[in-house]
């Protein structure tokens, strides 16, 4: 089965799910939502799986059961898809709903038992078919802002149950007003080899679309020679005005003949990290823009693209493309443009590459070792390892942060000469951003002078150390009473290497804080920890990443009797 049968196989079960059902799912919620996102929409290292539903600045809406079925998963965790619940249903999907500030019901009663017996916030769950049942439009949760995400809204996901394989759930749910148009904003042209040239012998060029008539076209002819590929700049909407969205489908055609598809109606797991080869890595990097290639990397699995060729530019002919772009409810656009054969644009410089995409590279120079595993990058690429001194730091240059990996890339660096004993177990890898901002990446010191990381971007790389205690600071004001349902919260930062765990107890039991790491602030109701009036006392215990634990005792009352700090 080639890829555009496998495509359309997929595509053709997504639909059948929903027509085997007999009856659309129930909406998530009982607003009517703006979509800000939708499925398979272009996301850092991902393809977004789901459609985010706006609840219009709101959290606590309720979130209701797509279909009969049974509670399969739970997960809470600090980041990702924060508070997320799991529902399979018969007809062999399963829903997903994330970014929740709350679960409802004997749901909730069962989280926060877990919680409280591993005495731990973050927790996973998977239960089985008769523990925790559900039936369509029952309420399971509410929405929220928790983990990984930009503003409320509820993130949803049909699947299918026994591959996890996410489908367009825009499929399974009622139509969503859709009527708008994908828009492009431009191509961009590149020559695939050294015996081709783009323009004034540029590796790729980059030309604006403009209205014409009822679709759009290139502001300018492109002139060429060789082996030539092209890449799309666009965006979907819903709605005019509304939030940028995912192109479904993408064809172009050379003199009314397809030569690139691709359908992004399914999208596994397995595969979404290769969207960092179907867009224009560097292109992203360097100017934050996506483009969606019409060509395919030799390292590319991705399983979404149905004929895929390039185009030899030859004999003073002049090439007339279009694309056609088309959204999930069958909104298209047009985009035309010209590409006229020119060998007399200047030659470009011969490329050289020292890393074979399936092959394993290695590299020991400078006491740095690199070790690529074969199949991590997407094409032939060639990687320097440098280093220089930046004031009392040494920084390792490797690679170069518009080069993607798909799998981690092994990196052992020498420890400074001059760190302290003591400071060795504290000590850590960090990368250089763009705009200078050192992160937190880990690493192993192996007690013979090096520390060893794994990582999946390249870029520049030092090495810091944290001896530095986590803050911690209570928001409330402890000299005056805390009333009964009060929520109690404390502030946690550390500014180096990052929290990794935390612990609160009250009296001496352990009590269930929510932990919201884009404030990194944790938050508890004096209500929910059945405290009787009176003085009671707060221990918090803070954990970094390099083992550094801060610890913050403080006194407190409710109900009117006074209270002290210590």
């Amino acid at each position: 089965m080639n890829r555009l049968t496998a495509t359309a196989a997929t595509v053709a079960l997504c639909f059948a799910a929903a027509i085997n059902a007999q009856q659309l799912m129930h909406p998530p919620l009982d607003i009517v939502p703006r979509v800000s996102g939708t499925f398979a929409e272009l996301r850092t290292n991902h393809f977004h799986a789901g459609l985010d539903l706006s609840t219009s600045g709101r959290t606590g809406c309720p979130v209701y059961a797509a279909n009969d079925g049974y509670v399969s998963r739970i997960k809470v965790s600090v980041s990702g898809y924060g508070k997320a619940l799991y529902i399979s249903h018969p007809d062999g999907t399963t829903t997903v709903y994330a970014h929740l500030s709350r679960y409802a019901g004997a749901i909730a009663d069962t989280v926060m038992h877990r919680q409280y017996a591993r005495e731990n916030y973050a927790v996973e769950l998977f239960l089985p078919p008769n523990a925790i049942t559900v039936k369509r439009g029952q309420i399971v949760a509410y929405s929220g802002n928790t983990g990984s995400s930009g503003g409320p809204h509820l993130h949803f996901e049909v699947r299918k149950s026994q591959t996890e394989v996410p489908l367009n759930p825009m499929a399974f749910l009622p139509a969503i007003a859709d009527n708008a148009a994908p828009l492009p904003y431009g191509i961009k042209i590149y020559a695939l080899d050294d015996s081709s040239t783009v323009e004034s012998g540029l590796t790729d060029n980059y030309v604006k679309a403009v209205r014409s008539g009822n679709g759009y076209v290139a502001e300018r002819v492109v002139n060429a020679h060789g082996n030539i590929a092209t890449a799309i700049h666009a965006s979907d909407f819903l709605v005019d005005g509304g939030n940028r969205c995912g192109i479904n489908h993408i064809k172009l055609f050379a003199d009314n003949e397809l030569i690139f598809e691709s359908n992004t109606d399914h999208m596994s797991f397995d595969e979404t990290r290769y969207i960092n080869s179907y867009i224009d890595y560097p292109e992203w990097i360097k100017n934050g823009r996506r483009l969606q290639k019409s060509f395919v990397d030799p390292g590319n699995r991705l399983s979404t693209y149905g004929v895929h060729k390039t185009l030899a530019v030859a004999d003073g002919r002049t090439y007339n493309l279009r694309y056609e772009l088309t959204d999930f409810t069958g909104n298209t656009s047009t985009l035309k443009f010209t590409i006229r054969d020119s060998k007399s644009v200047t030659r470009r410089k011969r490329t050289t590459h020292n890393a074979v995409y399936n092959r394993h590279w290695h590299k020991d120079t400078l006491g740095v070792t690199v070790d690529i595993p074969a199949n991590s990058l997407y094409t032939n690429a060639f990687i320097n390892v440098s280093s220089y001194a930046a004031g009392n730091d040494t920084v390792f240059n490797i690679g170069s942060d518009i080069i993607p990996l798909h799998n981690n890339m092994t990196v052992s660096l020498p420890m400074p000469a001059d760190i302290a004993p003591e400071l060795v177990a504290k000590a850590f890898v960090a990368s250089i951003g763009p705009k200078g901002k050192v992160s937190y990446v880990g690493g192993e010191a192996d007690g013979n002078g090096r520390i060893t990381v794994r990582t999946r971007t390249m870029g520049r790389f030092k090495i810091c150390t944290d001896n530095e205690l986590p803050s911690i600071s209570i928001v409330n004001r402890l000299d005056e009473p805390l009333k009964r349902n009060a929520v109690l919260r404390i502030k946690i930062a550390d500014d180096a290497s990052g929290i990794v765990d935390f612990r609160c107890t009250i009296d001496n039991q352990w009590q269930l804080f929510e932990y919201e790491y884009k404030t990194q602030t944790l938050s508890g109701r004096t209500a929910d920890f059945g405290l009787q009036a009176g003085m009671h006392t707060l221990c918090i215990t803070v954990t970094d990443n390099c083992g550094n634990t801060a610890e913050h005792a403080a006194t407190f009352t409710v109900g009117g009797a006074t209270n002290g700090k210590q």
